[in-house]
């Protein structure tokens, strides 16, 4: 079915007044922002708009090895709820957003607090390789290997992990996912099969051939441009 484009003025002042902020309509295409700049550019808006940081009874910042190669390794945030529980907590594993580009531990930091304090949970954060420094599969195999870790971790419940992640971090979870039905029980254990999985805003349509990029590709702060660019970079 055809569809017709949407137009920003479809929302409310506020909106726009906070769209505005991040993506002024006179302002560079992402793809024109040199790559460090946009890394620092996003850490700054999360401070600034992300609100106070609730209290989580600890954090663990750990480096877990990378898929394959034992010498290089990426950084994990262990949130620990305030609850306590003699028996083993259930697990979310939580990729961020950024494009696979931007976005780590620190831009992320106050969600996974949140969802730690929220659900009673424990919240793996996972601070996955980006791109362009390293491409697909990288940040992907990051994923699998901190799954791994969780499932191994004596305090934490195997058969109970939740996947999570917001924009190109639900594309990893729900990517990791596929990767782990597919693998043979003897690499994982059928009862350390994801539970449950939360996409937030994700981008599962690599094609970007859906409605939405027609209806709002332009003119509400990410564009399709962007997220071409983004994917490209990634792949």
């Amino acid at each position: 079915m055809a569809s017709s484009s949407a137009s920003c003025s479809s929302l409310t002042a506020a909106s726009q007044a906070f769209l505005a902020q991040f993506f002024p309509p006179t302002g560079p295409l992402q793809r024109d922002i040199p790559i460090n700049l946009g890394r620092v550019n996003m850490e700054a808006a999360t401070r600034k708009f992300g609100g106070p940081s609730p209290s989580v009874r600890r954090v663990d910042d750990l480096s877990v090895p990378c898929l394959g190669n034992p010498n290089a390794s990426f950084k994990i945030r262990v949130y620990w709820p305030t609850v306590e529980k003699e028996k083993k907590l259930p697990v979310v594993l939580y990729a961020h957003g950024g494009g696979w580009v931007k976005g780590n531990l620190n831009t992320h930091d106050n969600v996974c607090r949140r969802l730690a304090t929220g659900s009673g949970q424990v919240v793996v954060a996972v601070d996955y390789r980006l791109s362009p420094e390293s491409r697909y599969p990288d940040a992907l195999d990051d994923l699998e290997a901190a799954f791994k870790w969780v499932v191994g971790q004596p305090m934490l419940d195997p058969t109970q992990v939740t996947v999570a992640g917001d924009s190109a971090g639900g594309n990893l979870v729900s990517a990791l996912v596929v990767r782990l039905l597919n693998k043979k029980e003897a690499e994982i254990k059928a009862e350390h099969q994801v539970k449950r999985q939360v996409l937030i805003y994700p981008i599962v349509d690599m094609r970007m051939e859906g409605e939405s990029y027609e209806r709002y590709g332009a003119g509400f702060g990410l564009s399709k441009v962007s997220i071409q660019y983004y994917v490209e970079t990634y792949l």
